[in-house]
């Protein structure tokens, strides 16, 4: 019976064509996991930013202030922790076992960083009201998904652009890892190494650990050891205990989120004049497109770098990605409405998905294995901020450097290539931003080649880059 088992999973994800095993999906399953926990528990945490009263004068955390109809401040943070589980787990369930890619989704970080900071804060919007938008947002996607724009835009988008948008990635991740880790911190607009020698320091002790489990899985990875990165990851966790660097806990009961199927339409469109009316939709038409935009290019882009690092040729990259892509819209597009409906921000593909690549995974056995454990998880959502910095930031920082390593395949002999390129990678890592590297680097290629006089530049390419624009303008409104 369980030899069937076994056959039927090998037969239906196709383990052996990839090169892989359920061995291999299961650890890569499970470093994403550890992975992704800080990040689905910073999302709530950045929302809880829309609420008024959280964080007192100190910048401390109000546990109990009431923050939206006699629900307290950390009854929300469970709740909204809880949706984005959920929904993570349910997107990321979906992807690999409707597209068999490694692929996790969640809700996204940006999305949610613009949502709360532009979309509810300088807009006025509610949350529910923001809910709605989002909700039209997926249904917008969806339309754009079936319809195989996205694959006309993959098509147009220079290979040194998408080689260049995938180092980036590696880079960024590495940038994360190395600011979760302390190792870089953020003072004033710029970071800063921080003074190591300090050991009574928890940030420092957070980086020292973290360079400690660096140099373990480099090890590790030298002596051909399957799951280095994984085993890095484990070592940090549990060196962190008795160090005592686990994160804080949060003692509150489960809490469901007093924003399930509560999305709110009224108010969206204010109807006090024509003027008000045309301003109403104006708003919400460009809040819709500049999350359809970030949800695209977020997937896109992540689809990219996860082919280029497990696929050497680019013909067969262009070919596996052009014949993925469709579906992994298409499933981004349904999770983000569903997300909406729990409440819950939007649902994309999570950058840092290439650490479970680089650890192995090829199909979508580790993607449902993930999303299993993010909703296993659900119970016990109190502990999840437990987890280590130090160990989530080893996994990143490793899996970023090898990640980078596509960048060797960059044309740096053509300046109109070139430029563009470096701008791309410059502009994630020092903005802290992939949308707006992807932005910059495709309207730097359109630039130079249209001054340059050098080469046809495709009509969809140009048009890309005056909605980038937009993009740009109106996300720093």
């Amino acid at each position: 019976m369980l030899k069937k088992i076994i056959d039927s999973i090998y037969k239906t994800f196709k383990l052996k064509e990839s090169g892989t095993s359920i061995k291999t999906e299961f650890i890569a399953a499970i470093t994403n996991y550890f992975t992704f926990l800080y990040l689905i528990t910073l999302i709530p945490e950045v929302i809880m930013d829309i609420f008024p009263g959280v964080i007192d004068k100190d910048g401390k955390f109000i546990n109990d202030a009431i923050v939206y109809n006699n629900v307290s401040a950390g009854q929300m943070l469970i709740s909204l922790t809880i949706s984005a589980l959920i929904a993570a787990g349910i997107a990321s369930i979906a992807v690999g076992a409707l597209t068999n890619t490694p692929l996790i989704q969640g809700p996204s970080l940006t999305i949610a960083t613009f949502i709360s900071y532009t979309v509810c804060r300088n807009f006025g919007y509610s949350y529910s009201q923001a809910l709605a938008i989002v909700f039209i947002s997926g249904v917008v996607f969806f339309l754009l998904a079936i319809t195989g724009l996205e694959k006309r835009l993959h098509r147009v988008i220079p290979n040194n652009i998408k080689y260049a948008v995938t180092g980036g990635i590696g880079m960024y991740i590495v940038l994360q890892g190395l600011i979760k880790s302390y190792i870089f911190e953020k003072r004033g607009n710029g970071f800063l190494f921080i003074n190591l020698l300090n050991f009574n320091n928890t940030h420092n002790k957070t980086a020292m650990l973290t360079i400690c489990g660096i140099i373990l899985i480099i090890i590790l990875i030298n002596k051909h050891i399957h799951g280095a990165i994984f085993i890095g990851k484990l070592v940090c966790i549990l060196a962190a205990i008795p160090l005592g660097m686990t994160g804080n806990i949060y003692v509150n009961k489960v809490f469901i989120s007093p924003f399930v199927f509560s999305i709110n339409m009224n108010g969206l469109i204010d109807s006090t004049s024509v003027k008000s009316i045309v301003v109403s939709l104006f708003n919400i038409g460009m809040i819709v497109f500049v999350i359809c935009i970030m949800d695209i290019f977020e997937t896109i882009s992540t689809t990219i770098a996860m082919k280029n690092f497990i696929w050497l040729k680019p013909k067969e990259c262009e070919n596996v990605i052009d014949k993925e892509m469709p579906k992994i819209l298409e499933v981004d597009s349904a999770t983000t409405s569903l997300g909406a409906l729990i409440g819950m921000t939007t649902v994309s593909t999570y950058v840092e998905s290439n650490t479970g690549v680089v650890e192995g995974a090829r199909t979508g056995l580790t993607a449902i294995i993930t999303g299993l454990l993010f909703i296993i998880t659900v119970p016990f959502t109190t502990f999840t901020t437990a987890v280590p910095s130090a160990a989530t930031a080893t996994t990143l920082i490793m899996a970023g450097v090898m990640i980078t390593g596509i960048l060797k395949q960059i044309n740096f002999e053509d300046v109109s290539e070139a430029l563009p390129a470096v701008l791309t990678v410059l502009s994630m890592v020092v903005l802290n931003k992939i949308i707006v590297g992807i932005a910059i680097g495709i309207i730097s290629y359109v630039l130079c080649n249209i001054f340059l006089f050098r080469k046809k530049i495709d009509i969809y390419l140009v048009v890309m880059s005056l909605f980038m624009l937009i993009m740009l303008i109106f996300t720093a409104i």
